[in-house]
């Protein structure tokens, strides 16, 4: 059987590919309710797009209340929602809720239920660099080029390559027994 089809496990139907870690810290981020601000954005918004225009242009923020009209019902939810639930194939209803990894397997094992293996495929790389460009965005997240290397640090390398090989030169002449070079080179 190809990997692509294995999204949920055969043991007890639950699904495998699940985010975690930086991905769903990142989901989880985009998805939670302000609840020190109990106001909602003026504008009532007719579509995703437009939610999606005014994120764009600064006129509203991820975590801003805001009112959006689906099927002639009005909804509260917040921007962050509206960017993951535009995400959701449309035959998946409205999620309104903080997304957290037992939540994530609820919705991914209905979209693998009602879709095609395409459809769930694509979801979930969608909601991958979703959830690490805004752990990234956040600040919640770092990769190697954020961690800045000390400047002593070629200095320090190149100065214990010397000892060790001096130790090497000792242990060869037979000045060093195997134990008493094992601990010199650690203590480097």
């Amino acid at each position: 059987m190809l990997s692509i089809y294995n999204i949920l496990n055969i043991s007890n139907g639950e699904p495998i590919l699940v985010p975690s870690q930086d991905m769903l810290l990142g989901l989880y981020y985009i998805t939670k309710r302000n609840y020190y601000n109990k106001k909602y954005i003026n504008i009532l918004f007719s579509s995703f797009k437009e939610v999606k225009i005014a994120y764009n242009n600064n006129i509203i923020n991820i975590h801003d209340n805001i009112k959006i009209k689906i099927d002639k019902n009005v909804i509260y939810t917040t921007t962050g929602r509206i960017l993951f639930n535009n995400l959701l194939p449309h035959n998946i209803k409205f999620i309104n809720k903080t997304l957290k990894k037992n939540i994530l397997k609820i919705i991914i094992k209905k979209i693998y239920i009602k879709n095609d293996i395409k459809i769930i495929v694509k979801f979930l790389d969608n909601i991958k660099k979703l959830g690490f460009y805004y752990a990234y965005k956040a600040g919640l997240s770092f990769g190697i080029d954020n961690i800045k290397t000390p400047k002593k640090k070629y200095y320090i390398v190149k100065k214990s390559i010397k000892y060790t090989n001096n130790i090497i030169k000792n242990y060869n002449k037979g000045l060093l027994n195997k134990e008493e070079k094992y601990n010199k080179i650690i203590n480097i």
